[in-house]
């Protein structure tokens, strides 16, 4: 037994094992209702490693976010007035990067690494805000819910028109640099919804949830330009009592989604990866200690960005020169 003091957290049961290159590492956070744990394990269920959450998770679930480095998670911990924590997974420092007492759930890392979108209430409604992985420099960037960064660009998903009886409209993106937002998924009132990106920003993967009933009407993939809506998973929804307080989590291949699943108002649920057909793959958990969101790590991500803001420094210096033509030429 190996046990390391981590700020708020102890390392139980480590072992060391290096990422898949093609498979990424799963987070959830297992125990929600009483001695609760963030769990790091392969896809197929290997190579566990758990740290014990010193923390408040009350009647709401954390919400695990990795960071695009695979060195870092976010979370959201303390229950109706959670702060968003960043947790080193190596043995380093937990750091509460929030300190209101007001709610800020839903952490989402941007492709670089450098900021984090979260939800929270702190100014009365609920709106999003981005602030640096530090903590600072924080501003309110939308009104909405559920931030989920695009893996590539400037993108932020959320949900849109969240009211007093806590649902939503439907689903918008948001540019971050020009602060524009696009409705792609429209006229879901009553109803909240969660989504998450594929690894190459094209696609979205999303739940439309009852918030009064606590239970899913349908998972569903989308493009992000909001066309070719479909559902995926439909023998999950009849199969079992299915926890939705997250949206399926892409993995890195496009090939399959980590969900929880059972008994959600026991909080009796437990890991699956399936493919889109409900097909499980790994049943990764099979206990009722009850488990929240999951994440999955793409360790190409950091390339990806890389790649495209690479890509976008081409292309603005590509316009800027033919501007500087234009001009000279007239």
């Amino acid at each position: 037994m190996y046990h390391q003091t981590i700020g708020r957290f102890v390392a139980v049961c480590l072992v060391v094992a290096c990422a898949s290159a093609t498979h990424g590492q799963i987070a959830y956070v297992d125990g929600v209702r009483s001695g609760p744990e963030l769990v790091v394990v392969q896809p197929d269920g290997t190579h566990e490693r758990r740290f014990l959450i010193d923390a408040d998770t009350g009647f709401l679930m954390p919400h695990p976010a990795w960071s695009p480095s695979g060195k870092e998670i976010a979370l959201d911990l303390g229950g109706f007035d959670a702060d968003i924590f960043s947790v080193e997974i190596d043995g380093g420092d937990t750091r509460n990067l929030t300190g209101h007492p007001a709610a800020n759930w839903y952490p989402s890392w941007s492709p670089d690494g450098s900021r984090i979108a979260f939800a929270s209430n702190r100014d009365g409604d609920w709106m999003i805000y981005v602030m640096n992985a530090d903590g600072k420099r924080l501003r309110r960037v939308s009104d909405g819910m559920r931030p989920a960064w695009s893996p590539v660009g400037n993108r932020i998903a959320y949900s849109y028109g969240r009211n007093v009886n806590r649902t939503s409209k439907g689903l918008a993106l948001l540019d971050v640099t020009t602060g524009k937002s696009n409705k792609i998924v429209p006229s879901l009132d009553g109803y909240d919804i969660y989504a998450s990106w594929s690894a190459d920003g094209e696609r979205l993967a999303f739940t439309v949830f009852d918030v009064i009933e606590r239970f899913p009407l349908h998972y569903y993939v989308v493009d992000a330009n909001g066309r070719d809506r479909r559902r995926i998973m439909e023998g999950v929804i009849s199969a079992r009592t299915n926890d939705a307080w997250h949206a399926p989590k892409w993995s890195p291949d496009g090939a399959a989604f980590v969900i929880t699943a059972g008994t959600n108002r026991d909080f009796n649920t437990n890991v699956f990866v399936m493919n889109e057909h409900g097909d499980i793959l790994h049943q990764l958990t099979d206990n009722d200690n009850g488990k929240s969101s999951p994440d999955w790590y793409d360790p190409a991500r950091q390339k990806r960005t890389r790649r495209w803001a690479i890509g976008q420094s081409a292309t603005w210096g590509w316009l800027k020169r033919i501007s500087t033509r234009i001009a000279t030429a007239n």
